[in-house]
């Protein structure tokens, strides 16, 4: 009798053990699954920084034309950044205020005869493509060009 009592102590006590193994793995797991889907439910909810894609190495700005420059054929525009739009993936940073040379060369007419027309006070949404290094400058292509309106 006491080794039939032994023995429904001893499973007694591993039913416990086991009811306790079982009740510390779903409490720790609960929490940490939690956060994990909180995480990433942040994640999902993160803006933007910009509604439309850009292509890799693209950026879109709001910028001013300070001078354009013919050259043998060949057009350059500089301009200034007056705000950034959005980035592309790869691109490379660029400072509000920063003025871009950009190489209108295969840019197309229309929009060479666009941008020769502005003023500093004309205001510009350009989407444009690192080029290539230039004396240490990189040198930006225009793809886009969109005149808007003057803001105080």
């Amino acid at each position: 009798m006491t080794e039939s009592k032994n023995i429904n102590i001893n499973s007694l006590w591993i039913f416990i053990l086991f009811v306790i193994i079982v009740f510390f793995n779903f409490s720790c797991a609960g929490p940490a699954e939690e956060k994990q889907e909180k995480n990433e439910t942040t994640k999902i909810k993160m803006p933007l920084p910009s509604q439309t894609k850009l292509a890799p190495g693209t950026l879109k700005v709001k910028s001013s034309v300070i001078k354009m420059i013919k050259k043998n054929n060949h057009y350059n525009c500089i301009i200034r950044v007056e705000k950034i739009l959005g980035y592309g993936m790869a691109a490379k940073p660029v400072a509000k205020g920063s003025e871009i040379n950009l190489n209108l060369t295969n840019s197309g007419e229309d929009l060479i005869k666009l941008l020769s027309e502005g003023t500093m006070d004309q205001k510009y949404e350009l989407i444009i493509e690192q080029e290539q290094m230039v004396d240490n400058q990189l040198e930006w292509r225009a793809l886009q060009v969109k005149k808007i309106q003057f803001e105080q």
